[in-house]
């Protein structure tokens, strides 16, 4: 399967911990962004470099600080929220993109896996 069909797979499988409020499903949505990088980190990037789909190439901050925020507030469903608009108005897999939603997560969340090895 190449990486955009997983990509939307797992996006999918985020799309039901996405709301701005912190809810009782909130834990469970920790647990799945967990798995959601585990896998994400696997994927190749698109090493084309793309523009951007709106706005420049820096458009995709308005996104990264609030997904920062709620890391910060533990409130896993808002980034849960914030990655999958990311998504709809981005290309995640461009690289300059991959690896800051990566160290975003890296440095923001209990990481208790491999995926700091893949930066």
């Amino acid at each position: 399967m190449n990486s955009d069909k997983k990509l939307r797979q797992l996006i999918e499988e985020l799309k039901k911990y996405s709301s701005f409020d912190v809810r009782e499903d909130n834990e469970q949505a920790k647990t799945a962004i967990s798995d959601f990088f585990n896998q994400f980190v696997k994927l190749k990037p698109h090493g084309e470099y793309k523009a951007a789909r709106i706005g420049n190439n820096y458009s995709y901050m308005i996104n990264l600080l609030p997904m920062r925020e709620s890391l910060l507030d533990k409130n896993y469903n808002g980034f849960c929220h914030e990655l999958i608009t990311l998504d709809h108005y981005e290309d995640i897999l461009q690289m300059r993109i991959f690896h800051n939603v990566i160290y975003l997560y890296n440095t923001h969340f209990e990481v208790n896996n491999n995926v700091s090895k893949h930066i």
